[in-house]
């Protein structure tokens, strides 16, 4: 119902505000042939100034930017409202031709008519979503915005609480150089200096006042440079590029250009904050025989480090592993190996997987538990054996006869499976479902969102 409400709210500003300043100016000169709408259209305005902060930033929640602007202009109380809501988040997304240019010209405004008359002190979140050019030799940053930025945080002026830097895709971020490093083994690359002054305003921060978010394809690289206060570290998702090389006669191996999974384990066991964890593989290539054995010592050791670290994050309430849809370090969704199961710790309430896996993974699934987890989304694919690397989804016949996992409010999975359009079809368990259903009393939620209670 609240969310009905807020949403009509909504819309009234949105047609309340799409002029100037006074309400009067909304209506129309002969409102008899107009009908009683627009006659209450003012009230409900009026109506509107009455609510609570909180309830008028959830109805601007359904509203553009520019519509958030027409609204500013309808009263001096929005105005002073939403100007707080409007600067309490900076967000870099700036393109190599962007042609607005519009740091570049806030740069210019700022020396003209100071920081104080603009809104940087309610400045409390600061969003990079294209680090490679935000960070690059833009005209943005040649025009000094940057420094800009960096000086009033530093100075207190602004009181910055978190930061979310957006690094991954195709092109890994961060790239460094060779000859970017000073003879001190100082990284100068123009990319990470933003990230190492911020680093030193948080260094003396407790985590109630500061916090990070990083998504980058490109861990090891941010390690190295030591740019990042991983103390103050809450979520994190990594996209880990990996080479799975096979040679007659021997089990898969890690190339040893890749130094991803073994120094994972290590920044983990430095993030005691983190609460919530995205971890994508980006699988390199594989022979037709597929990934070789997962008692391979040379990935077994670094699974079990993995593992370990993983478990250790006390706080740690979200995990997420594999390729969702929205990821965007594309794979064959391996996560390292089909039979490899990552167990989550016991503080988290959500975990998902995405992922092609075997048989072995499903037995080792049926056997946990998953102590605390309230919500629980599969959108798993089969495996083959070994000899037949890949086959399809109607080879996969499979029961679990029961499963451990109890207390779920929320199970997440292609419930099409079991519609029985088509018998052939099986990804899935062919019991999955009704060994949740025994269990657990919770909804079982198909992955287009609909949701079907228990009977």
């Amino acid at each position: 119902m609240l969310e009905y409400l807020t949403l009509l709210s909504a819309r009234l500003v949105c047609a309340a505000s799409l002029k100037d300043t006074t309400f009067g100016q909304y209506l129309p000169k002969n409102t008899e042939s107009q009908g009683p709408n627009y006659e209450r259209l003012p009230r409900a305005m009026a109506t509107l100034s009455l609510l609570p902060v909180e309830l008028i930033y959830c109805v601007t929640s359904y509203l553009d930017e520019c519509e958030i602007v027409y609204f500013m202009r309808t009263s001096k109380h929005f105005y002073s409202v939403l100007r707080r809501r409007v600067w309490s988040t900076f967000t870099f997304h700036e393109y190599w031709r962007d042609v607005s240019n519009y740091l570049a010209i806030l740069a210019d405004l700022t020396r003209e008519v100071g920081a104080d008359v603009l809104g940087y002190h309610h400045i409390k979140k600061i969003e990079v979503l294209t680090p490679r050019n935000s960070f690059g030799l833009s005209q943005s940053r040649k025009s000094g915005f940057h420094d800009i930025l960096l000086g009033l945080i530093e100075s207190g002026k602004i009181d910055l609480r978190e930061i979310y830097i957006r690094g991954n895709g195709i092109h890994r971020w961060p790239q460094i150089r060779v000859d970017e490093y000073d003879h001190t083994g100082k990284c100068n690359s123009p990319s990470l200096d933003f990230l190492r002054r911020i680093k030193e305003y948080a260094q003396p921060k407790s985590i109630r006042e500061f916090s990070m978010n990083i998504a980058t394809s490109n861990i090891l690289s941010l390690v190295e440079a030591d740019v990042v206060e991983l103390r103050l570290l809450t979520k994190l998702s990594v996209c880990m590029t990996l080479d799975f090389k096979r040679t007659p006669g021997q089990s898969a191996h890690i190339n040893q250009d890749d130094k991803y999974l073994a120094t994972l384990p290590g920044v983990l066991n430095q993030t005691a904050e983190l609460r919530e964890l995205r971890f994508r593989a980006n699988i390199g290539s594989y022979t037709e025989d597929g990934p070789g054995s997962i008692h391979d010592p040379k990935l077994a050791e670094p699974l079990e480090k993995l593992q370990t670290a993983i478990g250790n994050l006390k706080r740690l309430r979200v995990l997420k592993i594999g390729n969702d849809d929205s990821a965007d370090c594309t794979s064959e969704q391996i996560f390292f190996h089909p039979s490899f199961f990552m167990i989550p710790p016991e503080t988290c309430e959500v975990v998902e997987y995405y992922a092609i896996v075997s048989v072995a993974w499903w037995r080792k699934f049926a056997s946990h538990h998953f102590s605390g987890v309230k919500r629980l989304k599969l959108n798993i694919k089969p495996m083959g054996l070994e000899s037949r690397w890949w086959v399809g989804g109607d080879s996969v016949d499979l029961r679990l006869h029961s499963v451990a996992v109890t207390g779920l409010k929320e199970f997440v999975m292609d419930a099409r499976e079991f519609s029985g359009a088509d018998s052939d079809r099986h990804i899935y368990p062919r019991d999955l479902i009704d060994c949740i259903k025994r269990k657990n009393n919770c909804s079982i939620v198909e992955l287009t969102g609909t949701v079907k209670r228990p009977r």
